[in-house]
């Protein structure tokens, strides 16, 4: 019986030291899924966007939450150094694979997407143009609701930026964040975020399915403005369902800005939870285009932020401005993953 137990004990040692020499060996850049099709010299121009916001921060300074994983400025600062003298997207491919460690974030999330939205405007209130676009009014307004304000409470308490035609394009401008005014002589304006009330941001979508106005699986963008333009009556009652409020700012530049404070990328740019990824950072998603079902399989910069956008793994795809992106963004939420690719010497 001894015996017995002495040649089963060692049985299961050695196979424990086998399990532990077979292990797989670590993740690699040139791994991640779809990495050979990726436009890596847009992603890499993504990134050097941001490496803008590295450089005025001190060299030992963890970059996110006193969490060491993500590294310190200095590493970010030596990686970005080097990126800065890439031209072709063969170095730039090259750059990522060498630079950067791949780590999959546990768990999956949901991945929506968000556009700069047009508009048509005046600066002058018509009959037409009487939708107004705030300023950031004093601090003592922001404790204001949605339907407070669409009834007149900031009416010559706050800045108008400019007059819309469209309540409904209104309240998603508020959604997206940043938009371009078109007027009437052929000029533009672009605006964008700039503050907001004190109110959490609540879905309309969820409201409009727990109401039974619209199914589960057809809630979009899309099908929720197509809702409220044959609702007319009962748009209000929906849209003040989030009381959350947003303020503008006019912009010198046609450029979407995202909450890093850098210009936004389309497709290469990523909104995300700020509580749990730094802004700068290159992200691997690996997800699903709802419009053409096929892979989303990019490499993206966490550069913006959203109300909406809340979770460890959790982001809102910048698609950039005009018809196609506004039809992708519309219909986008699918399931999916993403990778941080987090410099190898940190």
């Amino acid at each position: 019986m001894l015996q017995r137990l002495i040649l089963i004990s060692a049985f299961m040692i050695s196979t424990c030291l086998a399990q532990q020499t077979v292990s797989s060996p670590p993740l690699r850049v040139k791994d991640l899924p779809g990495w050979e099709e990726e436009d890596h010299l847009s992603a890499l121009n993504a990134f050097t966007n941001s490496c803008k916001r590295f450089t005025v921060l001190p060299d030992n300074k963890l970059v996110h939450n006193n969490l060491s994983e993500f590294g310190t400025v200095k590493s970010w600062k030596t990686v970005c150094q080097k990126a800065s003298t890439i031209k072709d997207s063969q170095q730039a491919k090259t750059f990522f694979e060498e630079a950067f460690i791949p780590r999959r974030v546990q768990g999956n999330g949901v991945f929506t997407g968000y556009y700069v939205i047009g508009l048509n405007g005046s600066f002058t209130r018509s009959e037409r143009y009487r939708y107004p676009v705030y300023a950031t009014p004093p601090q003592k307004y922001l404790s204001l609701t949605r339907r407070e304000i669409d009834s007149g409470a900031l009416v010559d308490k706050a800045k108008v930026l400019v007059w819309l035609d469209d309540p409904v394009q209104l309240f998603f401008l508020h959604v997206q964040g940043s938009g371009v005014v078109f007027f009437e002589d052929g000029s533009s304006q672009m605006i964008a975020f700039d503050s907001k009330t004190n109110h959490p941001y609540y879905s309309i979508g969820a409201y409009m399915t727990h109401k039974d106005l619209l199914p589960r699986d057809q809630i979009s963008t899309k099908t929720i403005k197509q809702w409220l333009y044959d609702h007319p009556d009962q748009m209000n009652t929906v849209l003040w369902q989030n009381p959350s409020y947003i303020f503008f700012a006019l912009k010198e530049k046609n450029l979407a800005i995202g909450g890093e404070g850098v210009p936004l990328t389309p497709r290469h740019s990523l909104a995300v939870d700020k509580a749990h990824l730094p802004y700068g950072i290159p992200l691997w998603v690996n997800t699903t285009l709802t419009a053409s079902e096929k892979p989303w399989q990019r490499l993206m910069v966490a550069q913006d932020t959203g109300s909406a956008i809340k979770g460890k793994v959790r982001g809102d795809i910048f698609f950039g401005e005009g018809p196609e992106a506004e039809e992708n963004a519309a219909l986008q939420s699918s399931s999916g993953q993403y990778y941080t690719l987090l410099p190898k010497v940190r």
